[in-house]
């Protein structure tokens, strides 16, 4: 009795159809993904994956490397929350005061930033709250991401939450897939850098002070850009001399660092 295999050999022989080879594609790159045969006597060459590209634009579907690249945005976008106040924000929305240049400044930085872009630049902008730096980080991020880019904004009280909840025996998510996520991205805005709440342990480093090191040590050479309300000093006093002067000397390499000077634009007064 023959097996399948001899069955469909002998059919296709008797098709006039012979194996030429298989070979990388010219058109997607693809490995070894275009079949040579010879079809009475004459070269058929057809790309699997070139078929399916073919196939998935005439039916309005993804294709596989879309598909992938959608599902990895949206993992990303899953750890992104933004205000209300935010969503809109763009760089020429940021109005600036010129009673302090500062303002100016990090403005004409967040155009050259977005203008120049090579996946390298870093910047940490540094000010009291409410002077528009977590404005223009977003409104950064999001015309990086209109590029095509993958980016991601998030407070640094949240990342921490995050990696959190994956110590929870229930949840899908790892520490390690966050982290690879991080380190991966083209551009990282780490918002709100301080924010959270340190339990200090004399100068010893704690858990989120080691989780912090972790993040801005992965960008380096990498796009990162922080905000936070703190000098480099005060980070130091707060993450402890050993990790917090590592922190704020991997946040600030081939970074441009701006101090915005300005009044509160949130803060009304009440009472």
């Amino acid at each position: 009795m023959q097996s399948i295999k001899e069955t469909i050999a002998e059919f296709v022989e008797s098709k006039g159809i012979e194996f030429v080879e298989r070979k990388d594609c010219e058109v997607c790159n693809g490995k070894n993904e275009l079949l040579v045969l010879r079809v009475n006597g004459d070269i058929k060459k057809e790309c699997n994956k070139c078929e399916d590209r073919k196939l998935a634009h005439k039916l309005n579907l993804p294709t596989s490397d879309e598909y992938r690249s959608q599902k990895e945005m949206g993992f990303i976008l899953d750890f992104e929350r933004i205000t209300d106040d935010l969503k809109k924000a763009t760089v020429n929305s940021y109005i600036t005061d010129e009673r302090y240049p500062s303002q100016r400044k990090a403005k004409d930085a967040a155009i050259k930033f977005i203008t120049e872009y090579t996946g390298k630049e870093s910047l940490v902008l540094a000010g009291m709250p409410g002077i528009g730096k977590s404005h223009l980080s977003y409104a950064i991020n999001r015309a990086i991401r209109g590029k095509g880019y993958k980016t991601l904004f998030i407070k640094s009280t949240d990342l921490l939450d995050a990696i959190k909840e994956t110590y929870n025996y229930q949840s899908n998510v790892t520490q390690e897939q966050i982290l690879k996520m991080i380190d991966g991205l083209d551009l990282l805005v780490l918002d709100d850098l301080g924010g959270e709440y340190e339990k200090k342990q004399d100068d010893n480093e704690t858990w989120a002070s080691d989780i912090l090191y972790k993040v801005v040590d992965m960008r380096l050479g990498k796009s990162l850009i922080v905000t936070t309300n703190y000098s480099e000093s005060e980070l130091v006093g707060k993450y402890g001399q050993v990790q917090g002067s590592r922190i704020v000397s991997r946040m600030m390499e081939n970074a441009t660092p701006i101090r915005i000077e300005g009044k509160d634009l949130r803060r009304v007064e009440r009472f």
